[in-house]
Order: structure tokens, then C-alpha cells, then sequence
């Protein structure tokens, strides 16, 4: 990098990518070694104070809500944009991170190399594929592509994206930097199991994250075990395309599952983590996953699903934070959750998760990003 200088662009509205935004600014603003930092960000993000209560400067644009709605606001941005990036001309900024897919990504970088010519593009790449469930997938994936292409650097959140990708870009310059750890509240004590033990699915329910294979798991481990036990079901997504016959089941005669079917804001999050003891991911398909990024924080043990990115993501020298279960079925699964139980595997688990806090940090961001 020429130069110490830093443009962030995240135009989604919700999901990770507020919090990523939010916590990537934190970081290089007390960091310090980006001299010049800018944001820009959607006016419906969900953290828009948040961002600007720390960086009072930050571009603020209209965003999409629809595909619809991104063909008829287009004109205005391209007009605002342009003027936001002749002002970061002026400022001699070259270098650009996108953190999201966006449909307007692929233009915004256009624009970019037009009127900054030896611009540095960062480009995240979350994911190689698009997941199954996932809405609109031929055009994200279009999308997906084109950023690639117009990007001067593709950063992935685990060896496994990347292996993936460079088999198709072979001659794009791709390095690896881990999913930062979210900060909603850092835990560095050793956990120990509570008298009544809380597990945790959390975030969208989409096909690809495996809610119908945690249920037949549950009705499983609920004929097996001889202690009481709790489970947080929290996150956005049709719950009716799911087997909730079981939930109604488990809860007959007492309330063994809390279902919290919305979407969870920030706020909310910590609150929900603080009462849970296992964190359960029983992908069928997965790079990485953002909820490892707060288990960590939290030094929750996890139950996964033998999906290379997460195993990658829970590990640090051999030493796992997470059980893994020998393949994607009920059964197996189920498994999983009774030996978690033991305290000692569990103890020893949030001590893995606790020593890899120090691996997912920001820092390592900012070096790759100034080098």
C-alpha cells in the first residue's frame, strides 16, 4: 500500500455487516497506523449512529431495499458517489475495502478505477458458493463474480474460500485473514457447565444452517438424557418450512425450548449469549460462520456439522473449541450434544475457544491493509 490511507465501503442495510463496519472503524481509529480513514455506508443501516458517533465524517447514501428499488435509486447514487470519490481524490485515498456482496458493489468499483486509476480494491469474499436457501442466488452470484474480477485483492475468512476460488482466478491475488471476533461482551474465564444447560442455535434460519437436522437431533438427545436441559432458538427466517411439530412435542409439559423467530438487533444479542452455555451449528454447508466469531468472544464451546471452513475456523494448533460430529445426520448430532456434557470436555473446549481470541483479531487486518 502506497499509503496509509483507508475508504470502507458497506452498503447493506442488516445482517454481519453493520457490526463488521462498526468494529473495523473501532479498531483502526485506536489502532492508529491508518492515517486517513472514510466510511461509507447505507442511511437504513442498522448501526448508522453508531458508526457516525465514531467517525462524524462518514458518507451517508440512500440504499436499495428491493432489486426494484436498486434500478430506480441508481442514478442518484452514481451522481453522489462520483462527487464523494473526486473529494477522496483530492485527499490522494487509493486504497478501497468492500466487506459485503452489494448489487451496486460492481458499478461503485467501476467508477472507482475510472476516476482513481491506480486504486488498491479489497474485496471480503465471505463465500465461493452461494448457499442453498439463500434468496436470489444466480444474481448474488453474478454479482460475486464481478466484484472478483474488479478487484485488485481478494481477502477470504478461511483457506477453504480461498482454495476454492483460486482454483477458478488462478491469477488473483488472494490471502486469508480469519473472521475477526465480534465484541459483544469478551468472556476470557474458563466456562464450567451449568446445573441446567442451555444450548444455542442462533441466526437465520435458512436450509443451508441445518434447523431441521438440530430438531430430529433434539427429539433424539431428549430420549437419552437423564437431566434437565434448556434451548434458545434465535433468529429470522420462515419457521413453519421447519419441523416444528418436535418444538410443540418437547414443550408438552414443560417449556424446554425458548423460539425467538425475528429478527435479533444488536442490543438483544448479548443477553440471549449470557443465558446460553453450548453453542450448536448443524450446517449442511458452510465456509465460515459469523457466530463462531461471538462464541469465541464468549469462550462458548460449540457443536459443529464436518464442514472443512468451520472445523478451520474452531481450531488453533490442533486444538479445538468445537465437538464435530462425524457427519450430517440426527443421530450423530445427538451424539455430540450427550458427550458435550462431560465437564471436562466442555472445560477444555472453552479453554481452546479462550487462546483462539487472540487469533481472530483486527489487527491483522490493518497490517495486511497498510503492508
Amino acid at each position: 500500500m502506497e499509503n496509509k490511507n483507508l475508504f470502507l465501503i458497506y452498503l447493506g442495510r442488516s445482517g454481519a455487516g453493520p457490526k463488521l463496519t462498526l468494529d473495523f472503524a473501532k479498531e483502526i481509529i485506536y489502532d492508529n497506523e491508518i492515517k486517513n480513514l472514510n466510511l461509507l455506508i447505507s442511511k437504513n443501516n442498522l448501526l448508522k449512529e453508531e458508526v457516525i458517533s465514531i467517525k462524524n465524517d462518514t458518507f451517508v447514501l440512500d440504499t436499495p431495499i428491493s432489486n426494484k428499488d436498486a434500478v430506480l435509486k441508481l442514478p442518484s447514487f452514481l451522481f453522489k458517489f462520483i462527487k464523494i470519490l473526486i473529494t477522496v481524490k483530492k485527499n490522494k485515498n487509493k486504497n478501497f475495502l468492500f466487506f459485503m456482496t452489494h448489487i451496486w458493489n460492481p458499478v461503485s468499483m467501476i467508477l472507482i478505477k475510472i476516476i482513481i486509476p491506480k486504486s488498491n480494491i479489497f474485496y471480503v469474499s465471505h463465500d465461493a458458493n452461494i448457499h442453498p436457501g439463500e434468496k436470489n442466488s444466480k444474481l448474488q452470484y453474478s454479482i460475486m463474480q464481478l466484484e472478483i474480477f474488479l478487484s485488485n485483492k481478494i481477502i477470504t475468512l478461511t483457506n477453504n474460500v480461498k482454495n476454492i476460488l483460486q482454483k477458478r482466478w488462478g491469477d488473483k491475488e488472494i490471502t486469508v485473514l480469519e473472521h475477526p471476533v465480534y465484541d459483544f461482551g469478551k468472556i476470557e474465564e474458563i466456562r464450567k457447565l451449568k446445573e441446567v444447560t442451555t444450548f444455542l442455535f442462533f441466526g437465520r434460519m435458512v436450509k443451508y444452517k441445518g434447523l431441521d437436522l438440530f430438531l430430529k437431533a433434539l427429539e433424539i438427545f431428549d430420549k437419552e438424557i437423564n437431566k434437565k436441559y434448556k434451548v434458545i432458538i434465535a433468529g429470522e427466517g420462515e419457521i413453519k418450512d421447519y419441523n416444528i411439530t418436535i418444538i410443540k412435542k418437547l414443550n408438552k409439559n414443560e417449556e424446554k425450548i425458548e423460539l425467538i423467530n425475528r429478527y435479533i438487533n444488536e442490543k438483544e444479542i448479548p443477553e440471549i449469549w449470557d443465558r446460553s452455555d453450548i453453542c450448536v451449528l448443524p450446517y449442511i454447508e458452510a465456509s465460515q460462520s459469523g457466530v463462531i466469531a461471538i462464541a469465541i468472544n464468549k469462550a462458548m464451546p460449540c457443536i459443529i456439522t464436518p464442514m472443512d471452513g468451520l472445523i478451520e475456523q474452531c481450531t488453533l494448533e490442533s486444538k479445538s473449541m468445537a465437538l464435530i460430529s462425524k457427519d450430517t445426520k440426527a443421530e450423530e448430532f445427538s451424539k455430540s450434544m450427550l458427550e458435550i456434557l462431560n465437564e471436562d470436555i466442555y472445560i477444555k473446549l472453552s479453554k481452546n475457544a479462550i487462546d483462539l481470541q487472540d487469533k481472530y483479531s483486527w489487527k491483522k487486518w490493518i497490517n495486511e491493509i497498510i503492508k
